[in-house]
């Protein structure tokens, strides 16, 4: 079709039946009706999802309308069409709210896919949800959702009476965020439903404030010496000495323990490699950790394991940090809960979230906050003071000794990577 410089007049006096192509903005046309004149903007993009026999993208043409004549001029058409085709060219694709295909089990799976940014276990928690708690709605069309929110609320009803208040509102944000995914690429859906004014009560769950009680740390130090494992045993200190992540105390390797300069790297903690750092080793840390250490190199054990917290399980090292036979002990969480708690009254504040590898630079004079490695040693060094302190017994009678018992190492761990 031929290409012409549209003009306001050229534009008016088109005819019903007219389609007029814009030299200017390749892409922009003009449908004449009989009664409307409206702007479109067309241009190939790929198709949403694969082909199935093929597992290739098609590419397919894909047609947004951007207005009418003359509420729109043509200056504001032209305006409108290079935004839309570059989105286009960026992936956008209209297409996608109209296939029937994209199902909200296609949308968290499309999701899933491409948040390169999330965790592991996070993707994990999705794909769980999807298959545990949204199977009722996986095959219903994305749109069709959208147009009926009632479908959202019913499920987050059901969910609230058998699963909890918690899964109900894990299950609304699963949705919600692969809603959102799909709506940068397919404008035409209608409003996330999950967020929708009214739709959803969400129930306001009451923030966790467990910690060991001030009174408590000797009875969490004799509980601990009940622990027969001695590799879960120094794990548990760690955690309470440590004040790290659970995931990320988990799966530390050897390799990333510098004994020469004393600290421990962090390569991918809680918020992915951006937010990677080094954990100056404390003294009482360094005695844990060379307790620890046995346990990878002895024949008796887990020789060669890469792992600080080698075990029996498929990844080769501690998967589930519970105690289900020692509930006096608390969960992981509630360790570094009672970390930061001490931490506070023990040392600048700063250092504490520092530690924790939470947020330090709140304000435009935190920017300048630059501490070094052995101040922050000292602040942790304080902190571990205090709290074994408060327990009351000797940090080698908590670990206790390296005791084999119920055959804990009769198998070697899965391969893992290789101790650098």
């Amino acid at each position: 079709m031929p290409l012409e410089k549209l003009t306001q007049e050229r534009v008016e006096r088109a005819a019903p039946g007219e389609f007029l192509c814009d030299e200017r903005v390749t892409g922009l046309m003009l449908l004449c009706g009989k009664r409307v004149k409206t702007w479109v903007a067309q241009r190939e993009v790929k198709d949403l999802l694969p082909d199935p026999l093929t597992g290739k993208y098609k590419r397919k043409t894909a047609r947004v309308t951007l207005g009418h004549f003359p509420a729109m001029s043509v200056q504001e058409a032209r305006d409108r069409a290079k935004d839309e085709l570059r989105r286009m060219e960026l992936g956008h694709n209209p297409h996608a709210a109209r296939q029937k295909d994209l199902t909200v089990r296609a949308a968290i799976e499309q999701y899933i896919a491409g948040a390169h940014d999330l965790r592991p276990r996070t993707l994990t928690g999705y794909q769980y949800t999807l298959d545990r708690y949204l199977a009722t709605i996986a095959d219903i069309p994305l749109s069709d959702l959208g147009n009926k929110p009632t479908i959202v609320r019913n499920l987050h009803a059901e969910l609230t009476k058998e699963r909890g208040k918690a899964t109900a509102n894990g299950a609304m944000r699963t949705i919600s965020a692969a809603y959102n995914g799909m709506l940068a690429l397919a404008m035409d859906l209608p409003p996330n439903p999950v967020t929708r004014p009214g739709v959803i009560r969400w129930h306001h769950l009451q923030p966790r404030a467990r910690r060991i009680a001030e009174d408590g740390f000797p009875a969490w130090g004799r509980a601990l010496q009940r622990v027969d494992n001695p590799i879960r045993r120094a794990f548990r200190l760690f955690l309470l000495l440590a004040g790290q992540r659970n995931e990320a105390a988990r799966t530390m390797l050897w390799a990333d323990v510098d004994w020469h300069k004393a600290k421990i790297h962090y390569p991918s903690p809680k918020g992915g490699e951006a937010a990677a750092f080094d954990l100056p080793i404390s003294p009482p840390v360094q005695r844990v950790l060379e307790f620890a250490r046995e346990f990878s190199t002895a024949e008796w054990a887990f020789p060669g394991s890469p792992w600080v917290w080698p075990a029996h399980s498929e990844t080769g090292h501690i998967a589930e940090s519970k105690e289900p036979r020692h509930q006096d002990l608390l969960n992981p969480h509630a360790l570094r809960r009672t970390f930061i708690s001490e931490g506070y009254e023990v040392a600048p504040n700063k250092y504490v979230s520092y530690i924790a590898n939470h947020r330090v630079h709140d304000s435009i004079t935190d920017e300048y906050f630059q501490p070094t490695v052995e101040s922050v040693r000292r602040a942790l060094t304080a902190i571990d003071n205090a709290i074994l302190e408060r327990i009351g017994t000797p940090l080698d009678q908590l670990l206790g000794p390296a005791v084999l018992k119920n055959g804990q190492f009769e198998a070697r761990p899965p391969n893992g990577p290789k101790v650098e």
